[in-house]
Formats: C-alpha cells, sequence, structure tokens
C-alpha cells in the first residue's frame, strides 16, 4: 500500500483532524445550543417563538421532520456552497433533489428515534434520562446505522448512483477508511449537542437537531469529497490523486 493511497492515512487520524478543524464550529454550535435551551426556559419572547415552531411539529408530525430536515440538511448546505467565488461552480447543485430527498428521510428516521427514546426513557430532562438517551444516541444508532447509511448514500451519489462503483470504492475495510474518521468527527459535534437537545421538550427537539445538522453536513461533504472519473475507475488503493476528504 502506497504513502499516498488515501487508505493508507491512520483512519482516527483523519477523523481527528476533522474533529480539530471543526472545534470552533462545534463549540459555537454548543454555544447556540445552550442558548436555545435557555432562551426557552427563561426569555418567554423566544419561549413563544419556540411554542409556535412546537406546534407546527406537533401539529404536522413527521411530514415537517421530513421538510424541515430536507431544507436545514439538504437545501441549504448546497447553498452555502454556491456563495464562495471558488465554490460557485460546483456541481453538487446538480444533486440537490438527492440531497434534499436523502435527509427528509433521514428527518423521519430522527424523528422515529427521539420518539422511541421518548417511549422508552420518558420526556424528563432529569440526568439520568438524558445519559440514557445520549448513550443510544451516540453509541449505539450513530456507529451501528446512522454514520454507515450516511457514508454509503453520499458515495453512492459520488460514484453517479451506481452500486457496483460504490461497493468498488467502499473497499474491503470501508468501516475503518469510510466510517471511523466520520464517526469520531461525530461525536465531537454532536455528543454535546444531542445532551442540549434532550433537554428540550420532544416536539422541540427536531427543530433543534435541524440547527446543528446543517454545519454537520457540509461536514460530511468533506470526508466523502468525490475523486476526479479517473480515480473513480481505479481499484481501491490505487488512487493517488485524492484523499477520502476531498471532493
Amino acid at each position: 500500500m502506497s504513502r499516498d493511497d488515501p487508505c493508507a492515512a491512520s483512519p482516527v487520524r483523519l477523523g481527528l483532524a476533522a474533529a480539530r478543524t471543526n472545534i470552533v464550529p462545534a463549540a459555537i454550535i454548543a454555544v447556540v445550543a445552550i442558548g436555545v435551551l435557555a432562551g426557552y426556559r427563561h426569555w418567554p419572547a423566544f419561549h413563544d417563538t419556540l411554542e409556535v415552531v412546537r406546534s407546527w411539529k406537533e401539529r404536522f408530525g413527521f411530514g415537517f421532520s421530513a421538510v424541515s430536515t430536507g431544507i436545514f440538511g439538504g437545501f441549504l448546505p448546497v447553498l452555502f456552497r454556491l456563495i464562495p467565488r471558488e465554490t460557485r461552480r460546483d456541481p453538487q447543485w446538480r444533486h440537490l433533489p438527492f440531497f434534499v430527498g436523502f435527509w427528509a428521510c433521514k428527518g423521519v428516521e430522527v424523528d422515529a428515534l427521539y420518539r422511541f427514546q421518548a417511549w422508552l426513557f420518558g420526556d424528563s430532562p432529569a440526568a439520568e434520562v438524558v445519559v440514557a438517551k445520549v448513550f443510544v444516541d451516540q453509541f449505539l444508532y450513530v456507529p451501528f446505522w446512522a454514520v454507515p447509511t450516511m457514508m454509503g448514500a453520499y458515495l453512492w451519489k459520488d460514484s453517479r448512483f451506481r452500486i457496483a462503483r460504490t461497493v468498488r470504492r467502499l473497499g474491503a475495510r470501508w468501516y475503518r477508511n469510510r466510517c471511523l474518521p466520520l464517526l469520531l468527527a461525530n461525536w465531537g459535534v454532536w455528543t454535546p449537542a444531542v445532551a442540549v437537545i434532550y433537554n428540550l421538550p420532544l416536539s422541540l427537539q427536531l427543530p433543534l437537531q435541524n440547527l446543528v445538522l446543517c454545519l454537520f453536513v457540509l461536514l460530511v461533504m468533506i470526508l466523502t469529497r468525490a475523486e476526479t472519473p479517473d480515480d473513480q475507475a481505479r481499484p481501491p488503493g490505487q488512487n493517488s490523486k485524492a484523499s477520502p476528504r476531498e471532493r
């Protein structure tokens, strides 16, 4: 395996590097999330505004989850990538239906997770309840389902929606080489965020999750950056032009 091989770099190093790169945004997210929670509890005007959002969530249910997550996870990140001059020709906007559709489905999935946990542990902000929910979220749902399906879907898109090419790019050590870096970066961003999310009432957990998601999707785009067409044609372990973090 050559030193230029993207898989030659330690997945742990890639994940920690991504986490370090996003340490300031992650800190900002944590502060914003805490601010939302504090505002909801102690600022009447802000509380009333969130109660409106809460009423929409309760009224439209999974439909609200699909639309809001499709916007925050799919539409807005692509829009933000078109703002800098150097990325205005980014072809990702052509995949906007994929991004919106994928994250709309994920929104329903995450909403179902939040509802299941509320049924299982209760909807109390008690410390033991929040800790249990964070554990299930970050150490069961995320490593065994959320990260693998997210990485696989984005690689499928980057492989021009061809299953054979996607499988070839994943390689034999797909979890170690592709998922582990994203998982480590995920924990750095999401663990403190979900701890705050689970302190909110059930109907407000998904809306706050959407705010955190918007930044995290940008991180996913970096980690799953597509290789050039020539590189895509090479078997795993033979790409000397691009790393898994470049797209």
